[in-house]
């Protein structure tokens, strides 16, 4: 049965406001967040404290001014209103209290100026919360690249503070709190403006706000954060994407609609054979049709392609001058090799230089934002504030076979970008003007050394169906495990990418060296596929493992995918808190399921145990394990 296209979804005009965005509803005992008249503030669940508040402050040309509360109005048990004054700056502070959420927001009622400082601090700290519980917790600590790559886990009390909680650009992400016996969880994280919304972590005290690169805050501008409760890791992580996709109207299995979540690919990325090396004297066009031509003959039903960052012409500092093919690599084009090969393209891109001949500022049509010349800019490179910018660039690739846009270097344009760091509201214009042209060419796009705030504005963009979520291939790496950042991917509904992977051990010729070995081929195979999101072997004409290949997939290039991503189980997060213990497996174990016929069937994966575990079946259907139930060893 063939499998639906792509088909684009409406996305909101603006972010929903806070105020009435979802029923009000009595807080029930489990959750509340009671406000004493002074303006502090507790997080109590089941009638146990988790937080109190820490000190909030405002920061001011360099100094931080403590906020002085003028009036507090009670909501009773679904929150309160607080109006605080620093420096003479108003900014209200909300707190809504749901079922089972609490949203934290900060408004700046008029504005505010002359509030730069350090990009990876905060403008304004709104809640500002410190742990309160007795005994030690866990706490998991997305941030870093690629869908979070650089999470860390490790234990959180009030004598100890947490040594693995991040901040500022690249440091702030969800973090997901949990007792030892993983039955009460709480989450927090952005909920608004995800591309400004920043964390810091100092003296115990965990502090959201407007990051701190933003020179001014425009009048009425909110920020949001969240904090669910939940169960475990797993469950807790669905329950936390389950409310900001509903709120932002984001379908969590919409993208395995997407060509590549369904078929075979082939890529050129960092780490397969063709990536910046083509066959002997040919060039790329007749390399890639020369790759068809052999899958044809072997029977690797490749329905894609994959073309790297080779193919373009670069400009200053190595950034995009004109995203179009290079006669030497293409000389018929993309479209002479969409006709040579039949494949659609997922095209890849990278930040966009200085002399970009798109920007009018080098003769081109569109407007750009770009960084000052000389000392001051870390990197020459520019950002596109048009959005019929976008629209032309898409409609012109989907002409000549794109289907899928990547875009690439996200953190270096973000963090490198003035305008971006110094504006509270223009990376989520950049990121939804392009969802927006993407959408109207029914294109979908792959996000690539992404922030885990790009992670989380994907909720507001139906046309991001993916992101790499572990770094870049390399034969032989252990770049393998996504399957702590296959969590978050699920949790706000797109599909972790492993990236490509060699088949066989060896590849005569690499221009990666002789001594270049792939020992694992068969792990990285597995998890291409146990992880439901793009599969895409990258090998040299001639030498594909093909019948391990083929596990991928039917005949026809339909992948054969579980109904989840396969991920970590809870006790792995446990034994990082806490050490050893049962339920606690010493090493990797991940699992995922399949319904079929009627029936569901567990996968595990299991890799570098230090020593045998026993898995409960029953618990890691809902990404728990270990005590009681189906026990496997």
């Amino acid at each position: 049965q063939a499998a639906p296209a792509l088909s684009p979804l409406a996305v909101p005009a603006t972010a929903p406001p806070l105020t009435g965005m979802l029923p009000l509803l009595l807080a029930v005992a489990r959750l509340q967040v009671p406000v004493a008249p002074d303006g502090s503030y507790r997080v109590l669940v089941d009638g146990q404290e988790w937080f109190t508040s820490g000190t909030g402050f405002f920061r001011h040309s360099g100094r931080e001014h403590p906020l002085e509360l003028q009036s507090r109005t009670s909501d009773g048990a679904e929150g309160a209103t607080l109006h605080f004054a620093a420096s003479g700056v108003r900014l209200r502070a909300q707190i809504q209290v749901r079922q089972d959420h609490a949203v934290f927001t900060q408004t700046f009622l008029d504005g505010a100026n002359g509030t730069q400082g350090d990009p990876d601090g905060i403008v304004a700290a709104f809640p500002a919360l410190r742990a309160a519980w007795p005994g030690t917790k866990g706490v998991l600590a997305y941030q870093g690249d690629m869908t979070g790559s650089g999470a860390q886990t490790g234990p959180w009390s009030q004598e100890q503070p947490a040594k693995v909680i991040g901040a500022g650009i690249s440091g702030t992400g969800p973090l997901v709190v949990f007792g030892r016996d993983l039955q009460t969880s709480l989450v927090l994280s952005g909920f608004s403006n995800f591309m400004s919304h920043s964390q810091t972590f100092a003296d115990g005290v965990l502090r959201y706000g407007v990051m701190g690169g933003v020179t001014s805050v425009p009048p009425g501008f909110q920020i949001s954060t969240v904090l669910t409760l939940g169960r475990g890791v797993n469950e807790a992580m669905d329950s936390w994407g389950s409310l900001l996709l509903a709120t932002y109207g984001k379908q969590r299995e919409a993208y395995r609609q997407d060509l590549a979540m369904r078929t075979l690919g082939y890529s050129t990325d960092n780490g397969a054979f063709y990536y910046y090396q083509a066959e002997a004297n040919k060039t790329y066009q007749q390399t890639m049709i020369d790759v068809k031509h052999y899958a044809d003959a072997a029977g690797i039903p490749y329905r894609y392609v994959l073309l790297d960052s080779w193919w373009y012409f670069r400009g200053v500092e190595g950034g995009v001058k004109t995203w179009d093919a290079r006669p030497d690599i293409f000389p018929g084009g993309l479209e002479a090799v969409l006709e040579g090969t039949q494949w659609p393209q997922q095209l890849h891109n990278r930040y966009w230089a200085n002399d970009t001949t798109y920007a009018k500022q080098n003769g081109g049509k569109w407007d750009f934002l770009c960084n000052p010349g000389g000392n001051e800019s870390k990197r020459h490179l520019c950002v596109p504030i048009d959005e019929s910018f976008w629209v032309e660039l898409f409609a012109n690739k989907t002409r000549t076979g794109m289907f899928m846009y990547e875009q690439d270097w996200l953190d270096v344009e973000f963090d490198n970008s003035h305008p971006l760091v110094q504006n509270a509201t223009l990376g989520r214009t950049w990121m939804r003007q392009m969802d927006a042209a993407a959408r109207q060419s029914n294109v979908s796009i792959q996000m690539c050394m992404s922030h885990v705030r790009h992670i989380l504005q994907s909720v507001e963009m139906p046309s991001v169906t993916n992101a790499r979520a572990s770094g870049d291939y390399h034969p032989g790496s252990g770049q393998w495990d996504v399957g702590t950042t296959s969590i978050l991917a699920r949790a706000v509904g797109i599909g972790p990418s492993k990236d490509n992977y060699w088949s066989v051990p060896t590849e005569p010729g690499t221009h990666y060296g002789p001594t270049t070995r792939e020992p694992h081929a068969a792990l990285h195979s597995a998890v291409s596929s146990l992880s439901a999101g793009p599969v895409a072997p990258s090998d040299a004409v001639g030498v594909s493992n093909v019948s391990l290949i083929l596990r991928h997939c039917t005949a026809d290039g339909t992948l054969l995918r579980p109904d989840r991503p396969a991920t970590e189980i809870d006790g792995h997060f446990a034994f990082l808190a806490f050490g050893s213990g049962e339920g606690r497996p010493e090493g990797h174990v991940w699992t995922t399921e399949v319904s079929l016929s009627g029936r569901l069937f567990t996968y595990v994966l299991a890799v570098d145990l230090a020593k045998p575990f026993d898995l409960d079946l029953g618990c890691s259907r809902r990404g728990g394990g270990g005590g009681g139930g189906h026990r496997r060893r």
